[in-house]
């Protein structure tokens, strides 16, 4: 699992692909768990699309838990990319 934290922009996104790649390659289901990312940026959507991509090219399922941040929320509404890439709705923070 890959946990971003506060923005996920243009100075997280290394980080996040770091820790992507190798999970990508050891396990046939890969969860980033966007409920602890505050803003969203075109470069982080950018990312989780690639990701996307790569798990249809690559044979492994990814799952993106949504953000609790209305901001997150609507950047994904807003461009369509709620539609499209693997979201799960968690309501209870326990999960």
């Amino acid at each position: 699992m890959v946990r971003p934290v506060g923005e996920f922009d243009l100075a997280g996104v290394e980080a996040v692909e770091e820790a992507l790649r190798p999970l990508e390659h050891a396990f046939s289901t890969v969860l980033v768990d966007l409920r602890e990312v505050e803003f969203l940026d075109s470069t982080g959507l950018r990312t989780l699309l690639q990701a996307d991509a790569r798990s249809r090219r690559n044979g492994f399922e990814l799952q993106i838990i949504n953000s609790d941040s209305g901001q997150v929320r609507r950047v994904l509404e807003l461009t369509g990319m709620d539609k499209k890439l693997p979201l799960i709705d968690i309501s209870d923070p326990r999960h």
